[in-house]
C-alpha cells in the first residue's frame, strides 16, 4: 500500500471526528438528565456515530501506517474544531490561538515528512 494512503485516510478520519464532536456540542444544547431525550437526539446520535466511525478508521488505518506518524495527525482536530467553532458557534477565537494553529501545521508537515 502506498505510505500516503494511511496519512490521507486518518485525516479524513479526523475531520469526520471534528464534525462528530461538532454535532455533540450542538445535541448538548438540548440534552437534560432524562436519558431518554439523550438517546432520541438527533445531533448527539449522528455526532457520535462519527466519531465511532472516525475512531474505527484510525485503527484500521494503525495496521498499515507508521503509529509515530499517524498518531501525531491527530492534532489537525484542534484545526477543525477551532475553524468549527467559529463557523457554526460563533465562538471568538483569540489571535494567539492562530498561532497556535499554524504551529500544528508546520509540526504535522515535518512529522509527516
Amino acid at each position: 500500500m502506498n505510505p500516503l494512503i494511511p496519512i490521507i485516510v486518518v485525516l479524513l478520519s479526523n475531520f469526520l471526528g471534528a464534525i462528530g464532536v461538532l454535532l455533540l456540542k450542538l445535541g448538548s444544547k438540548e440534552v437534560t438528565w432524562n436519558v431518554k431525550v439523550l438517546l432520541t437526539n438527533p445531533k448527539i446520535l449522528i455526532g457520535f456515530f462519527c466519531s465511532c466511525i472516525s475512531a474505527a478508521i484510525f485503527i484500521i488505518m494503525l495496521k498499515f501506517g507508521n503509529l509515530s506518524v499517524l498518531y501525531s495527525l491527530s492534532s489537525t482536530t484542534y484545526i477543525w474544531i477551532t475553524l468549527f467553532s467559529r463557523s457554526y458557534l460563533n465562538e471568538m477565537i483569540p489571535p494567539l490561538r492562530y498561532v497556535g494553529i499554524f504551529g500544528i501545521v508546520v509540526g504535522v508537515i515535518f512529522i509527516v515528512l
